[in-house]
């Protein structure tokens, strides 16, 4: 993932706000734990009888929870397409023992996930996505946090 400062050199009103908003919202410091790195529904796999496996590793890394749930949401407007999504994403999170954690937190991640998509959009031989799909994704949801 992109840290902030890589952003910086970017003369974009768009990524300086997200920057900015990024560096006076950095989480705390806590106990760093174990992260899947790609937590999404392909990579969940319910057997029959109702057990459940975390399947493709190669992401995992030590870090912040946060950043997992961002992976989770990915900067959505309506996570799980329910009502207070991330809300009730972090809620059952906290209820099955995780440590605390903020909306905004996740935000700041939601926020440099964003960033590095729009950088990896630059590049055109790749496909997908163009930069200004991004830019209007980071607009969105600079709207979105900063009303927070």
């Amino acid at each position: 993932m992109s840290t902030v400062n890589g952003f910086r050199g970017f003369n974009i009103p768009e990524i300086q706000e997200a920057v900015q908003w990024i560096c006076e919202n950095l989480p705390p410091d806590k106990e760093s734990v174990l992260i899947h790195g790609d937590l999404l529904g392909q990579n969940i796999l319910w057997t029959l009888e109702g057990g459940l496996f975390v399947i493709d590793w190669e992401y995992a890394f030590i870090g912040d929870t946060a950043y997992e749930l961002a992976i989770v949401t990915r900067g959505a407007k309506e996570p799980f397409r329910v009502s207070n999504g991330l809300g009730r994403l972090i809620d059952s999170y906290l209820s099955s023992g995780g440590q605390e954690i903020s909306k905004k937190e996740v935000h700041v991640y939601e926020l440099l996930l964003c960033l590095g998509w729009y950088e990896q959009s630059l590049d055109r031989s790749k496909g997908g996505q163009g930069p200004d799909y991004y830019l209007d994704f980071l607009r969105s949801l600079l709207k979105r946090v900063a009303n927070k």
